[in-house]
């Protein structure tokens, strides 16, 4: 009798090797992290180890996906932020005063000044992706479910869609992105209907999408700084993140290119 075993494809954590959160923009590589805007410095500043993932908020950047895991700055550590850091995460996202990875056994963990409902750990699923935003944070699990908790509900009593890839939460909505390249938002999100793409990522009043190399953002941030415009890029872009006034893409060759606001030199990479 012939067996035929069949075995089912996990999807990989999702890592971001690029961030722009607030007023800064961070990039990280195998040497460690470089950020700039209100938050910069170079590699040998922020001593940081490399790896596969940065988050960056406010004052505080975390790197995850290497041998370990690190965060640094702080306003002397209020948050418990860097000094909590679990080691062992593949991914991380920081938000306001706390933050949330996914490690090595695929679950959930958060430090820091925790949102209401946001879960410590929680291991009873297989995560994929984490997005925190400023008081809340959701997750996409490897069978493509979210969700999400907060101070800031997506909204409360209103499930979120299946089948999902990846999930950015903003200020009282969140979008999620499908295998098939739908986008899918709910709550009060500023994201036109039917729209696909590549990648999405929202940060406070703003949401962003990417497809391909093309790339547009709504929201009353991306009307101010005149991101509401499409677009388009000559190079195929590999990262893409948007913070609330800015976003960033870095491209195959590993070079990076920012666009919108400039106060604190967020848009303006080294």
């Amino acid at each position: 009798m012939l067996v035929i075993v069949v075995l089912a494809c996990r999807p990989n954590v999702v890592q971001e090797r690029i961030d722009a959160g607030g007023d800064a923009s961070c990039l990280v590589d195998e040497d460690g992290v470089e950020c700039w805007g209100l938050l910069s410095g170079t590699k040998d500043d922020f001593g940081l180890p490399g790896g596969a993932s940065v988050s960056t908020w406010m004052d505080v950047v975390c790197v995850a996906g290497g041998d370990e895991s690190q965060c640094a700055g702080g306003d002397e550590d209020e948050w418990g932020v860097v000094s909590e850091a679990p080691r062992d995460l593949l991914s991380v996202s920081v938000g306001a005063r706390f933050a949330c990875g996914i490690d090595k056994r695929s679950a959930l963990q958060c430090w820091g000044f925790l949102p209401e409902g946001v879960p410590g750990t929680d291991s009873d699923s297989d995560w994929l992706h984490v997005h925190a935003s400023a008081f809340g944070a959701c997750v996409v699990s490897q069978d493509g479910n979210v969700e999400c908790w907060g101070d800031e509900p997506y909204p409360p009593g209103e499930a979120g869609p299946t089948g999902l890839i990846r999930v950015a939460a903003g200020f009282g909505y969140a979008c999620g992105l499908t295998m098939g390249g739908s986008v899918e938002c709910w709550g009060d999100a500023p994201v036109p209907t039917g729209m696909t793409g590549t990648d999405v990522d929202a940060t406070g009043s703003q949401a962003c999408v990417l497809d391909g190399a093309v790339a547009q953002c709504w929201g009353e941030s991306a009307n101010n700084h005149g991101m509401d415009e499409v677009r388009s890029f000559d190079t195929q872009v590999e990262e893409f993140a948007a913070g609330s006034t800015h976003a960033c893409i870095m491209d195959r060759s590993g070079e990076v290119s920012c666009w919108g606001s400039d106060l604190f030199g967020e848009s303006s990479p080294p």
